[in-house]
């Protein structure tokens, strides 16, 4: 079986060693690749700020005002932390 190891911009490498481009795009980094400075520098930015707190936070407020004004039938957004939380909700 293959097991990946990292993943950078359009390339992944294996647990041995082997390099590969990401043609399946891992199912998400697909406009701007695996580990992009900008991604990674906003993540940090973020998780100094703290991560998975107990209520929202200006960011996610912006981010749901973002997507509500984006789809035209959104009235409103949740976010949840995990898919417990979702199904819960």
């Amino acid at each position: 079986p293959q097991f990946y190891a990292s993943g950078s911009g359009c390339r992944v490498r294996d647990v041995d060693g082997r390099e590969y481009v990401d043609l399946m795009c891992s199912w998400g980094p697909i406009v701007l690749g695996h580990r992009h400075p900008a991604v990674e520098a906003a993540a940090d930015r973020q998780r100094a700020l703290g991560d998975c707190l107990n209520g929202p936070g200006e960011v996610m407020v912006a981010l749901a005002e973002r997507l509500v004004a984006t789809l035209p039938h959104a009235d409103w957004a949740m976010f949840q932390k995990n898919g417990a939380d979702a199904t819960t909700t």
